[in-house]
């Protein structure tokens, strides 16, 4: 085996340990050995004969009712000596979920996977697809890792859910449907080989045979006289990595508790002296299986070299960028400068956001962006197309000019109907205005609580931050709104027909025609009802009744509106652009830009105190818990690549 080779099984191993802890095993698509087969094959004994110990649970039915991840660590010659020199065990074992405990006494082993068993799936034979990790540290094993599964099964019993044997079988092609994966398919040989419950599993996933090891059990308990030599030697199923058959401790042997050595000896006598297996006795067995998965498990590794660095180097910098993300610092700075370095960072960013500095994979669009949006394709086209006399009809216009002259006739168009709808007009473009306000301000709350993902780990913190700038926002908005208000005061206050826009619009002239058109009649003489006189002797009796005041507006009543609301548009464009202008800019001047120029300072003037440190940098658990983990898988990673960098041209004996 090559220099660094040995190394590796080790290092899938703890990657499998590690990522097992935050559920990644099956995201970096580790190379691995699967064991299937249906119940009462013997795949219990055949993991307890390559460990050389009993320490799996026993009994009918389905007795595995979890994933064993079984990793399986040689003991070395300097480490067994030392245990002997120091009265310490030779062969122990350890569980994942029992960090710390080192386990000698191996039915201590099967009671604790029984508990934990229960523990998970209760005590009704039901299943769970979550493993259980044990090791198994000895002189007497390779090193080798193999997952054993529960045993499938087509009939529920014994109060089983209905639904058990599609529950198992879904698991199994869960663990199995990896090409990283090599499938131990467990059949017993006193069966037909055809109706193998395991071959036919691993054929859906792998149906060219190129992952699949068969491995064929109960060999001495076949008819007498009968063998499966054809199906050892491939005549009968096609497997590219073979068939390999083995001899298991019967019911009886573990009933008399039938030492396990004994047993590995009585299967090697068995295939010796047998007249049919005896010319393959050096390719069956446990002992050749276990060599043999050690050896494909290796050889698997080695093909998956290039792309297994890959995805750990991938895994690598994006577990960088999550440490970082949870505060993780190589020079951990002290409380004072922590504040200080997390203040700073959160108005980098609010200000990023405002300028449109910030990096354009973290936002889908920057909200500087959306509040000049508001502005610019919201407020100012929403204006453009807003009719100010869309609610005043002409009969009202006309009222209000007929009202306005009071008790004289008129001999112009009372200006001051043109300042009252003027007015009115004005009126209508206060909400609008005020509302383009508020959904700024609603972004830049948006904004505010966007930015406080930095302060993630402070929980206290984060949560004081984003109050403060709701409280900093309202505070800023107050004078904008009051200015908002006051800029429709002052347009209201004086009608400036002055305005040069307004006499360019040629609209003092159309006043000026539209009066004299209308003062005189059609034929050029003074209008008819100013010049019809009433004879004195008429009857005057009904005078009163005679009076129409809602009667249909003549011509002339027609002209003057139509003048009236050409001169109101024209001086309501005026107004209207300059709100168009004055409204987001002074969005920009009373919000956005105080926010930018005010926020650093005003952070670090509210929270910089020195009795505030202990409670704002309160960290949060769970960041705290996220991120030990995200460093543990962040150094096994590290450790992972600088072994894989050491693997470069090797061989596999």
């Amino acid at each position: 085996m090559g220099e660094g080779m040995e190394r590796l099984l080790p290092v899938i191993n703890q990657l499998q340990d590690v990522f097992s802890k935050v559920s990644m095993v099956h995201e970096l698509d580790l190379p691995q050995i699967v064991v299937v087969g249906a119940q009462s094959t013997g795949k219990s004994s055949v993991l307890e004969n390559i460990v050389g110990k009993d320490f799996l649970p026993r009994g009918s039915g389905i007795v595995t009712r979890r994933p064993l991840v079984l990793q399986m660590k040689h003991m070395t010659e300097e480490e067994l000596r030392r245990r002997k020199e120091s009265g310490e065990p030779q062969e122990v074992a350890r569980f994942l979920h029992k960090p710390g405990e080192i386990y000698s006494d191996f039915n201590e082993v099967k009671m604790e996977i029984e508990r934990e068993t229960d523990k998970k799936c209760g005590t009704r034979k039901g299943v769970c697809s979550e493993p259980i990790r044990l090791e198994i540290t000895s002189n007497h094993v390779l090193d080798l890792t193999v997952i054993d599964l529960p045993g499938l099964t087509k009939i529920a019993i014994d109060g089983q859910p209905q639904e058990i044997g599609k529950d198992i079988e879904t698991m199994a092609i869960d663990w199995i449907k990896s090409k990283n994966t090599i499938i131990l398919a467990v059949t017993a040989a006193n069966t037909d080989i055809a109706n193998s419950d395991a071959l036919q599993l691993a054929r859906r996933v792998d149906p060219h045979g190129d992952r699949t090891i068969g491995v064929l059990t109960k060999l001495d308990l076949m008819d007498h006289g009968t063998n499966c030599v054809n199906v050892l030697t491939g005549n009968v199923v096609k497997l590219k990595k073979g068939f390999i058959g083995l001899v298991n401790r019967s019911q009886q042997d573990i009933e008399n508790r039938k030492d396990i050595n004994a047993a590995l000896r009585a299967e090697r006598d068995f295939f010796i002296n047998h007249p049919a297996y005896s010319p393959y006795a050096k390719q069956l067995g446990t002992e050749h299986l276990t060599r043999t998965l050690s050896h494909n498990l290796l050889v698997h590794i080695r093909a998956c070299l290039p792309q297994l660095k890959q995805n750990i180097q991938k895994l690598l910098e994006h577990t960088m960028q999550v440490l970082k993300e949870y505060g993780y610092e190589e020079n951990e700075l002290g409380p004072d400068s922590k504040l200080l370095t997390l203040l700073s960072a959160y108005a980098k960013i609010v200000i990023q956001h405002l300028d449109g500095s910030v990096p354009q994979e973290k936002v889908d669009q920057a909200r500087g962006a959306r509040i000049n949006a508001i502005c610019s394709t919201g407020f100012v086209p929403y204006l453009a197309k807003l009719n100010p006399l869309d609610d005043i009809d002409d009969a009202q216009i006309s009222t209000i000019i007929s009202s306005c002259q009071g008790t004289r006739n008129k001999l112009f168009i009372p200006e001051q109907a043109f300042e009252n709808l003027v007015r009115k007009c004005i009126k209508k473009l206060e909400s609008p205005s005020h509302k383009c306000v508020d959904y700024v301000h609603d972004e830049l709350l948006k904004l505010s609580e966007d930015a406080s993902s930095c302060l993630e780990r402070y929980p206290n913190l984060k949560d004081r931050v984003v109050e403060f700038m709701k409280m900093m926002l309202s505070e800023y908005k107050e004078p904008l709104s009051k200015f908002v208000c006051n800029l429709i005061d002052i347009e209201s206050a004086h009608i400036n027909t002055g305005h040069p826009d307004f006499y360019d619009g040629g609209s003092i002239d159309k006043l000026v025609a539209g009066w004299a058109e209308s003062a005189r009649g059609a034929d050029g003489s003074p209008s008819s009802h100013q010049s019809q006189s009433h004879g004195v002797g008429g009857q005057m009796s009904d005078f009163h009744d005679q009076v129409d005041f809602s009667a249909p507006m003549d011509q002339k009543a027609k002209r003057e509106t139509e003048i009236v609301k050409e001169l109101v548009n024209t001086y309501y464009s005026i107004v209207r652009r300059h709100m168009q202008d004055h409204v987001p800019k002074a969005i920009i001047h009373f919000l956005v830009n105080k926010l930018k120029d005010t926020i650093n300072t005003r952070l670090v003037e509210t929270f910089y105190k020195h009795e505030l440190l202990p409670t704002l940098l309160d960290e949060s658990e769970d960041i705290a818990r996220r991120r030990r983990a995200a460093k543990e898988m962040a150094g096994c990673l590290k450790e992972a690549m600088e072994t894989l960098n050491k693997v470069r041209e090797f061989r596999v004996q």
